[in-house]
Order: structure tokens, then sequence, then C-alpha cells
């Protein structure tokens, strides 16, 4: 890489709040797929553990609802 280049970072944004999420293991692989295959670093935001007013009232109905919820 050349020395004026950073290397990319690569966010992945885990977006469902569902209780049995499947898409959120996709997020967490290809997390890990990035930061072990490129020179990128990689940062995963899961919106079901952010406390965002929009997802209150469905995170209520989790299995196992984020701290502050319960």
């Amino acid at each position: 890489m050349p020395d004026n280049l950073k290397p990319m970072h690569i966010v992945i944004i885990s977006a469902s709040n569902r209780a049995k999420r499947l898409s959120h293991r996709v997020s967490i692989h290809l997390t890990n797929k990035f930061k072990q295959t490129t020179g990128c670093t990689t940062e995963l935001i899961d919106l079901a553990a952010i406390s965002l007013p929009a997802f209150e009232e469905t995170l209520t109905h989790h299995l196992k609802p984020p701290d502050g919820l319960q």
C-alpha cells in the first residue's frame, strides 16, 4: 500500500433487533472475515445493543432485551 493511503475502515451495521435474528451472525462473520483477509480495519455496530427510541417498544418483546428495557 502506498505511504499516502490509509487502510480502509469497513463498518458493518447489524440492524435487526428481532429475538431470533440470523443476520447478526452474518454480520459477525463478515466483520471477522474482512479483518482476517484484508488490510482493512473493521467495526460492527449492533443496533439492538443501542438505545434507540424507535426500537424500544420492539426490544421489550425480546427474549433477552438489553439492560434498561427489562
